[in-house]
């Protein structure tokens, strides 16, 4: 079976399975296999530049083991190019899901079964880092020798509920990335984009937002920041959001490098 796959467009169905899909990925450098734990297609956040048609808000549901196991080995079988990494990713939060640490569990099982030895990442808002079920999930990814990716957009209530539907405390967003670092090897995912016009991190947002990362790399060993851009429709609001012009993220990333 020949699978088309590109930058541009990452169907979740491009296999015709609920949970397993495969996408050519710009984080990743390759094809990635995508674990969705979301396929009723439902976030707690309702991030402005989201890419997933009909997104609903609400919170996660149980996975069928089985089903994933199943549906993993036929993923596997199709591969026809080296595989660059599998990634907890997907429609919605990975970590509201209630066994994802089972399913954590069952994916680094098969990767060593089939001698994978890339990374297995966990895509996560962090907003669940509290919850047992989350905890136990990135403890057992560290074991497992994977990383957490924890979005950071914007720092402060009104910049958070401005492009992620939800207001988010500073204190709290420290509170969500340091735990994370501290249970997984994390890297910050940061996306950036224009904002009806204007550059999703500048002024004073900016400023918070360095300080931010200054305190959190402080307090616990981050990866690295990952800055990237919108590569896909956005569906949540498109009418509202565009590119950044490349300068603008180099200049942020090489205030972050400063920093």
């Amino acid at each position: 079976m020949k699978i088309q796959l590109s930058e541009t467009a990452h169907p979740r169905d491009v296999l015709g399975m609920r949970y397993v899909y495969l996408v050519r990925s710009r984080r990743a450098g390759g094809i990635s296999l995508g674990v969705n734990l979301s396929p009723h297609k439902r976030c707690n956040f309702r991030c402005v530049y989201c890419q997933v048609e009909g997104l609903r808000r609400g919170g996660g549901v149980r996975c069928d083991l089985a089903q994933l196991r199943e549906e993993l080995a036929r993923a596997w079988a199709m591969l026809d190019a080296p595989l660059a990494d599998i990634a907890f990713s997907g429609d919605g939060e990975p970590l509201a899901c209630p066994n994802v640490d089972e399913a954590v569990a069952l994916v680094a099982a098969f990767a060593r079964a089939h001698g994978f030895t890339g990374p297995i990442r966990m895509i996560t808002n962090a907003s669940y880092i509290t919850k047992p079920h989350a905890e136990r999930a990135l403890l057992r990814l560290a074991e497992a020798g994977g990383e957490a990716w924890c979005k950071l957009d914007a720092v402060g209530e009104a910049e958070t509920r401005a492009i992620h539907g939800v207001r988010i405390p500073e204190a709290q967003a420290l509170a969500w990335l340091v735990r994370c670092a501290r249970m997984a090897p994390s890297w910050v995912q940061t996306c950036v984009f224009l904002l009806d016009g204007q550059f999703s991190c500048a002024g004073e947002a900016r400023t918070r937002y360095l300080a931010l990362l200054a305190r959190a790399a402080q307090a616990a060993p981050l990866r690295g920041v990952w800055l990237y851009g919108l590569a896909r429709s956005a569906q949540v609001a498109p009418e509202r959001v565009a590119r950044a012009p490349r300068a603008w993220v180099e200049a942020l990333a090489d205030e972050i490098r400063a920093h």
